[in-house]
């Protein structure tokens, strides 16, 4: 990285969200509409009536988890459940 102000960025960014992973800032400089926003922001004047910021975050997403159990069930069979027997008519 060669901006300056991209690193001191990059190292505010790492610390206020215990980062550790040297190429996730990389990585997100590497689309160029999340590099073009940086350089714009850098390049506001600060005579312009308008304020700006950038604001950075972690998303944590929580997967389901899929867990196989296996487990036997004992059917309880009685007298009452009896198969129909075949009648013939004669």
């Amino acid at each position: 990285m060669e901006d300056a102000r991209l690193e001191w960025i990059r190292d505010r960014v790492y610390n206020g969200l215990d980062l550790k992973d040297p190429k996730l800032f990389e990585n997100f400089l590497d689309d160029d509409k999340n590099d073009d926003v940086m350089r714009k922001f850098f390049s506001q004047s600060s005579a312009e009536e308008t304020a700006y910021a950038i604001l950075f975050y972690i998303e944590r997403i929580d997967r389901e988890r899929e867990i196989t159990v296996d487990y036997e069930v004992e059917v309880e069979v009685t007298d009452d459940e009896e198969e129909p027997e075949n009648e013939e008519s004669g």
